[in-house]
């Protein structure tokens, strides 16, 4: 191996690491697109194992198939099969989202309970299971409207406990080669946006009557639950048995009784033994520890231990509140409805928007106002099915957009959009639509990768939410009809 100077020896070695990135990247442009995927490829392989590498992009794109066939599905079925109003459609998705709402306490879970020295992969596993059942229930069981959101409360679980598992488990790789983890980054969420892709182009042509239907498309959630599931079985997360949470359920049955070693205690006796510090076997994530590590390390758990409980308990508190409010959407049946639920949902925004701050801010008041960002962001931000029930073919030959009506026939459903000119988008035109809507979301991660990584967050949501703002002002040239006039017809 290359001996270092005297110069290079005093710099960290992450720093070192950056540089020998910076120089591999500008190396790599030179390389035609195929070879530079695959010497990208290697290195996150090189880096954090295949196995794990393998892993996160299956997870992610699994996820983001699922959330296709999920999301592509859920809107048909509901407006064609059950026959809801986009308002009810709306309380029954913001019921069956609650997962996503509650998702950091997943996180608090697996750190604090593992079963047998593994803190991820049995979550894994356990999500693959509660998918296939939800997806197979949602196939076969004939249920009413909130059976089915039951069961899609379910899915979404699947998909959040998973995404959950594989963001911890990344983040926690990404602290021993901090030089790689956007690079890793940027693997994963292509694997979604290229998967997802497909599955937004092959559910506009499934969900039609004809072919499976809407019901069958959430069968097809049964294989991305299970494609992740079984991978996790099979150890592909390349967990560290030792590295067992608080409380382990494995233990407390008697199943599982190795006793938990000081992996920086273990590092230190190597330090003493190879005065090498740093070095790594390709593939490997074992390193030794120096001792400046070790009181890093020392410092992160005392600030970890004095900032758990108000974490835990804003955490806690969000999803709480999320959970409430999801049941009162979904069940309540009292008068002037919309007004209760608007005035309800704005006053528990600006209460929890309080405590959010009174309980976070003592531990830093960026950590609580990036908090209160990511929280009034998804609380206020508006949702409906609206515009899709308005302009949506439900694709069946005698259904809201068909041409066929027997004028005789006593018949008021057929047709009925095509009589008040509604776009009458197909199935398989929304597919398209939304597999474009992919190709901008890849676009964005290449653009983040290569151009923007090195702006501010803030500079990067306010720009984003301008665009977004934009980009969304257009549905007004729709539903005022303007592109007719302008001669432009809807698809």
């Amino acid at each position: 191996e290359p001996r270092m100077n005297d110069e290079q020896e005093d710099v960290p070695d992450h720093v070192l690491r950056m540089q020998q990135r910076s120089e591999e990247r500008a190396a790599s442009k030179k390389l035609l697109p195929h070879k530079r995927l695959y010497v990208f490829m290697k290195r996150l392989c090189d880096a954090y194992g295949w196995r794990f590498t393998a892993m996160a992009c299956i997870i992610y794109g699994a996820n983001g198939l699922g959330e296709t066939f999920i999301g592509g599905a859920e809107s048909y079925y509901f407006f064609d099969v059950q026959g809801i109003s986009a308002a009810r459609f709306t309380q029954v998705v913001s019921f069956a989202r609650i997962p996503w709402e509650i998702k950091a306490l997943y996180g608090m879970l697996s750190d604090s309970l593992s079963f047998c020295g593994l803190r991820r992969t049995p979550y894994l596993i356990m999500s693959g299971f509660i998918g296939a059942t939800a997806g197979f229930s949602l196939w076969t069981v004939p249920v009413g409207v909130t059976g089915a959101a039951g069961f899609l409360t379910l899915a979404q679980l699947a998909v959040a406990l998973a995404d959950v598992m594989i963001d911890g488990s990344s983040g926690e790789k990404a602290h021993l080669r901090p030089d790689m983890a956007s690079d890793l980054q940027a693997a994963m969420h292509c694997a979604s946006y290229m998967v997802g892709f497909c599955g937004d182009v092959a559910v506009g042509y499934l969900v039609e009557p004809n072919m499976l239907g809407s019901r069958g498309v959430f069968g097809l959630f049964i294989i991305t639950a299970l494609s992740f599931g079984i991978p996790s079985a099979a150890g592909w997360m390349e967990e560290n048995l030792e590295d067992e949470a608080p409380h382990d359920v494995g233990r407390m049955l008697g199943l599982y009784t190795k006793p938990k070693p000081d992996p920086f205690a273990k590092a230190q006796d190597a330090v003493q033994a190879n005065p090498i510090v740093g070095k790594e076997t390709p593939g490997k994530l074992e390193r030794v520890v120096s001792a400046e590590e070790q009181a890093a390390h020392d410092r992160d758990m005392e600030i970890a231990s004095r900032v758990r409980g108000p974490i835990f308990a804003a955490a806690v508190l969000n999803s709480t509140m999320s959970l409430i409010l999801g049941i009162i959407n979904l069940f309540y049946t009292g008068g002037n409805k919309a007004e209760f639920l608007g005035s309800l949902t704005l006053t528990c925004g600006v209460v929890m928007t309080v405590v959010l701050w009174h309980v976070l801010s003592p531990v830093s008041t960026d950590l609580a106002k990036a908090a209160i960002y990511i929280f009034l962001e998804g609380a206020f931000h508006p949702h409906t099915a609206v515009i899709f029930q308005w302009s949506h073919s439900d694709g069946d030959n005698h259904g809201n957009c068909s041409g066929n009506c027997d004028d005789d026939e006593d018949d008021e459903e057929c047709g009925w959009a095509r009589q008040r000119d509604y776009p009458c988008i197909a199935p398989a035109f929304y597919g398209w639509a939304k597999a474009l809507a992919r190709i901008f979301g890849l676009l964005g991660v290449i653009l983040y990768s290569t151009y923007f990584s090195t702006w501010r967050y803030k500079q990067i949501f306010a720009f984003g939410h301008c665009v977004y703002f934009v980009a969304n002002m257009l549905d007004l040239v729709w539903v005022t009809r303007t592109n007719i006039s302008l001669g432009i017809n809807d698809e």
